[in-house]
C-alpha cells in the first residue's frame, strides 16, 4: 500500500486512506460502479475471464459491498464521470480492502495496549464477522422464511406457551404487502440482478405479461420501497447507524443489508416504470433481506412482543429441520420429555442414535452489533448470556441422563451425551479453542461447571448439515467431527466423500417449488425484457 497512508511512526493513517477512497470514487458515476461490481462478481466465476488479470485475488463480498457503500454515499448518478473500467475497479478493490481490514489496534495506541490484555480471539471476531456476514445461501434463505412463517407457526399454535401474535397481519401492516407477494417480488428481483446488473421496474411488468404470478405495480412499488433506497435514504441510514467511535469505522453497518437494491434515479422528474432504475450490486443480499431482514424489520417495530413469540416459533423451526434430517432415529420434543420428567430446564429436542443422545437447546440469539464492532470482553459476555443459560441447562440434563434419573427411562441406554446449542444468528468462531476456553471460564465462574463438552451451531450451519444427515451420515459422527475440526472442514470432507452438495438439501427443493409456483423455470431461466 502507498507509503503516504502511513504516519511517521509506521502506523496507518485511516483518515488519509478514507480521503483517498472518496477522491478516487468521486471520479465516476455511482451506477457505473454498482453495475461493475455486480458484473465482476459474476465474471470472476469464469476461470478464463480476463478479469482475473485485474483482480488476481478475486473480489470478496465484503470488499464488493464496501465499494458499493462508498459509491452510493459519495458519488452522483447524474454527474458525468470517467469510464469505470476494470483497472479503476482493481484500484478501488485494493484501497477499500485495506480500509475494511484496518483494525484500530494497528493505528491507535490506546486500543493496542488495551487488547494486549484480552483474548486474541476477540480481535479475530471483529474481522470474521465483518467478512462472513456477507456469505448468504440464497436458496436456504427463501425456504427458511417460508417454513418459519408457515409450517413452524402452524405447529407452534398447538402449544399452550406461545403468546398471541398474528405475524401475517402485523407483517402486512408494516410492509403494505403479504408475505407471499414480498417473497415473489424478492425472488424475481434476485433473478433479475443475477442476470442483469441494472434493470427497471418495467421488468416486473414484462414478467406479468409472460405469465408470472406477481402482484400489481402498486404492490410492487410498495415492496420495493421496503427493500430499496435512493442515495439520500442510503446515506441517512449510514449516518444513523455508523459507529460513533470512528476508530472502529472499518466495522460500520452497511445499509445494503437493509436496502440491497439501489434506485439511483428514483427522485428523477422522469415518469414511468422504465425510468425507475434498480441496481443490486450484491444480489444475494436481496435473499438476506427477505429472510433474516424480515426478523429485524419485525423486531424493530414490535420489540419484545415479537422476539418472545419468535423464540418459540424458532424452536419449532429447528424441530422441522431435524425431522427432515433424521430418518433412522427417534426424536423427542420438550413436550414429550416433560410428560415424565419435569426437573430443571429441559432441552428443546433430543435425538437418540444408538447409545448416544444428542440434546439440543434452541435460542433466537446472536452477538450484539456493539460486540461485533468493539469486541470488548464486556459486550461479548453480555451477548453470551443466553448461550451460557442454555449451556447450563444442557449440562444439567446431560447429567440427568448419565445418572439415569427417574422419568428419563427412554434415555437410560445412552452412555454418551452430546450437547448442541442452536442460535438464530451466527456466533462466529465460538467453537474455536480460544473462544471455547473463554466460554468455559464463564461457565466455571458463574455456575461452577468445569470443562463441559458442547457445540454451538447457528441455524445456517445446522441447515448445511441436513442433506448429509438425511443421506444416512450419523449425527453423532458429524458433531464429533465439528468438535475436533470445524464446520467448514467437516462439510468439505462430507462433500468429497459423498458427492452430496447443497442442492440436495430439502431447503433447495422447497425454494425450487416456490420458483415454479411463480412460473420461473429451473433451467437458469431469466426474463427477457428491454429494461
Amino acid at each position: 500500500m502507498d507509503k503516504t497512508f502511513f504516519n511517521s511512526n509506521g502506523s496507518l493513517n485511516i483518515d488519509k486512506l478514507e480521503s483517498r477512497i472518496k477522491h478516487e470514487i468521486r471520479k465516476f458515476k455511482s451506477n457505473d460502479i454498482l453495475i461493475s461490481v455486480n458484473n465482476a462478481l459474476k465474471e470472476l466465476e469464469n476461470p478464463n475471464s480476463d478479469i482475473h488479470r485485474f483482480l488476481p485475488k478475486g473480489l470478496p463480498f465484503f470488499t464488493a459491498a464496501g465499494i458499493a457503500s462508498f459509491a452510493v454515499r459519495f458519488t452522483n448518478p447524474h454527474r458525468n464521470g470517467k469510464v469505470f473500467d476494470l483497472y479503476a475497479l482493481s484500484q478501488l478493490e485494493m484501497l477499500v480492502t485495506n480500509y475494511l481490514l484496518a483494525d484500530p489496534i494497528t493505528f491507535d495506541k490506546e486500543l493496542a495496549e488495551k487488547f494486549k490484555e484480552e483474548n486474541p480471539i476477540f480481535l479475530s471476531l471483529r474481522h470474521s464477522a465483518s467478512q462472513f456476514s456477507y456469505n448468504v445461501n440464497p436458496y436456504a434463505s427463501y425456504s427458511q422464511t417460508l417454513i418459519l412463517y408457515g409450517e413452524a407457526i402452524k405447529r407452534a399454535e398447538k402449544r399452550k406457551d406461545v403468546p398471541a401474535f398474528d405475524f401475517h397481519f402485523e407483517f402486512q401492516k408494516i410492509t403494505g404487502a403479504t408475505l407471499e407477494d414480498f417473497l415473489s417480488i424478492g425472488l424475481v428481483a434476485w433473478s433479475a440482478a443475477q442476470s442483469k446488473a441494472g434493470f427497471a421496474r418495467g421488468y416486473f411488468e414484462v414478467a406479468r405479461q409472460q405469465g408470472l404470478k406477481l402482484p400489481d405495480d402498486d404492490t410492487t412499488v410498495t415492496i420495493l420501497n421496503n427493500v430499496s433506497a435512493t442515495p439520500t435514504q442510503f446515506r441517512g441510514v449510514f449516518e444513523n447507524r455508523k459507529n460513533r467511535d470512528r476508530r472502529f469505522r472499518a466495522y460500520d453497518f452497511n445499509p445494503l443489508f437493509s436496502y440491497p437494491i439501489i434506485r439511483p434515479w428514483k427522485d428523477s422528474p422522469l415518469l414511468g416504470m422504465d425510468s425507475d432504475r434498480l441496481t443490486a450490486p450484491i444480489p444475494n443480499l436481496i435473499c438476506y433481506r427477505i429472510s433474516t431482514g424480515i426478523y429485524y424489520q419485525m423486531f424493530n417495530n414490535y420489540l419484545e412482543e415479537f422476539s418472545q413469540w419468535f423464540g418459540l416459533i424458532f424452536e419449532e423451526y429447528v424441530g422441522i429441520i431435524l425431522e427432515n434430517s433424521i430418518n433412522r432415529c427417534k426424536i423427542y420434543s420438550e413436550d414429550m420429555i416433560k410428560r415424565k420428567y419435569k426437573k430443571g430446564k429441559l432441552p428443546d429436542w433430543v435425538v437418540v442414535e444408538g447409545d448416544t443422545a444428542i440434546i439440543f437447546q434452541v435460542k433466537a440469539t446472536k452477538f450484539s452489533r456493539v460486540a461485533l464492532t468493539t469486541a470488548s470482553e464486556e459486550d461479548i459476555n453480555n451477548s453470551l448470556k443466553q448461550v451460557i443459560k442454555g449451556l447450563v441447562g444442557l449440562h444439567e440434563f446431560r447429567n440427568a441422563i448419565l445418572t439415569k434419573a427417574k422419568g428419563l427411562e427412554e434415555f437410560h441406554d445412552c452412555s454418551k451425551v452430546i450437547s448442541v446449542f442452536v442460535s438464530f444468528g451466527s456466533f462466529y468462531l465460538i467453537n474455536s479453542f480460544l473462544f471455547e476456553k473463554h466460554v468455559n471460564k464463564l461457565l466455571n465462574n458463574t455456575h461452577n461447571i468445569n470443562s463441559p463438552s458442547w457445540i454451538i451451531l447457528s441455524i445456517d450451519e445446522l441447515e448445511e448439515l441436513q442433506p448429509y444427515l438425511y443421506a444416512g451420515i450419523g449425527l453423532a459422527e458429524i458433531m464429533k467431527n465439528i468438535e475436533s475440526h470445524s464446520q467448514k472442514e467437516t462439510l468439505d470432507k462430507l462433500q468429497a466423500d459423498t458427492g452430496i452438495t447443497p442442492t440436495d438439501s430439502f431447503l433447495y427443493k422447497k425454494c425450487m417449488d416456490l420458483f415454479e409456483k411463480i412460473l420461473i423455470m429451473k433451467q437458469n431461466y431469466h426474463l427477457k425484457s428491454g429494461a
